[in-house]
């Protein structure tokens, strides 16, 4: 991870990987067949955060404020590389482009029940499309995650107290 974080996935060797890692070549492939699987490990290091936010079914009357602060809260957190490079790197790799899309498939499942469930116990507004405000809460993860890697000044948790202020019934 240290030898991506500093240089991305293109740049280093294979020996400036096993370097960093403190490994030889040997050890290498006795855990990983090739770069692209140690890529993939990578990815879905990098990618569990999401679906650790989101997996989690709360039945409690808070569950989309409960959602929404687990979705956000996971953005600050160091994951040893940066989203954005790892969304690079994703671009030029239909395994990585893979397993991306399907991860964020498993998350918008869960983020998609935690709102039918919350529009079902009028904890939010039932006129707001479920699957639009999934897709929506996956975008500002997203986003939220890169604009801090890059140091914007963004206070994820004040955004997410927005958001669902923005769905409360009224």
């Amino acid at each position: 991870m240290t030898a991506f974080a500093a240089d991305g996935f293109d740049n280093p060797s294979l020996d400036a990987i096993c370097a960093a890692a403190g490994y030889t070549r040997g050890a290498f492939y006795v855990h990983f067949q090739d770069r692209d699987e140690l890529i993939n490990a990578v990815g879905q290091r990098i990618l569990g955060g999401l679906l650790d936010s989101t997996n989690r079914f709360d039945e409690s009357p808070a569950a989309m404020n409960n959602l929404v602060e687990r979705l956000f809260s996971q953005t600050a957190e160091d994951r040893g590389l940066p989203l954005y490079q790892f969304l690079h790197a994703a671009g030029r790799s239909p395994v990585l482009r893979k397993q991306y899309a399907e991860t964020l498939d498993q998350a918008a499942e869960h983020i998609r029940d935690t709102t039918q469930f919350a529009q079902a116990r009028a904890g939010i507004r039932g006129d707001v499309d479920a699957a639009q405000l999934t897709w929506l809460l996956l975008a500002l993860t997203t986003g939220l995650q890169t604009l801090s890697e890059v140091g914007a000044p963004v206070e994820s948790a004040r955004i997410g107290q927005l958001l669902t202020y923005l769905l409360r019934r009224q």
